[in-house]
């Protein structure tokens, strides 16, 4: 089964409430997906967990966005495309990175958007555009049907070959895989900053 990444805004409940029904067309079509709200990190309760040890706020912080940076590298290299949700008045930051890494590893870019709003004159950004060979969704039932058509043509899964990435590519992911398994084997447990800053060197 394909697994398929759903980035794209997560700030408010709409937002999310539209990510779940990207996610959900794809599980209906017998995908496998990630939505990062659901399957990942929970970092409210890990910056719950991380503040009882914590020597400052600060402190959390930088663990946490080095943990985001980390963990969903690894899980966008992991997956056999992405999806891309365009909506909102700008295109999500964080979403666009993680498309330019599915695109970078040679994995297909999906982008949604029904969204009017537009960067250029009712035009997207070309940057963002090409990734997707120029074709932008506007309907949810159209999501699978053009992932099909990639992997039809002749896409197959790329296993993560670590010797073939370039260097900063390949410690970055595996660390990324490290951290994952670790917050994921520790969910629920009391978290020592100076554990997971030792985690977090190379």
């Amino acid at each position: 089964m394909k697994t398929i990444y759903c980035a794209g805004p997560l700030f408010n409940a709409q937002e999310r409430d539209n990510m779940t029904c990207i996610s959900s067309v794809l599980e209906e079509a017998g995908y496998k997906t990630f939505l990062p709200h659901r399957d990942g990190i929970e970092l409210a309760a890990l910056s719950k967990e991380l503040a009882k040890k914590a020597e400052a706020i600060d402190d959390i912080d930088s663990l946490l966005a080095q943990i985001i940076f980390y963990v969903d590298s690894y899980q966008v290299a992991n997956c056999d495309g992405l999806a891309l949700n365009l909506n909102g008045r700008v295109p999500d930051e964080g979403a666009m990175v993680e498309a330019g890494l599915a695109w970078s590893f040679g994995k297909p870019v999906v982008i949604y958007k029904d969204d009017s709003r537009s960067l250029l004159k009712g035009k997207d950004n070309p940057l963002v555009t090409g990734l997707a060979n120029f074709e932008i969704l506007d309907r949810l039932e159209l999501i699978p049907m053009e992932f099909q058509k990639h992997f039809a043509n002749g896409y197959h899964s790329i296993k993560l070959d670590w010797d073939r990435l370039a260097v900063h590519q390949s410690r970055v992911l595996k660390k990324g895989e490290e951290l994952y398994d670790f917050l994921r084997d520790n969910r629920g447990h009391t978290l020592d900053c100076q554990i997971l800053r030792a985690k977090l060197e190379f």
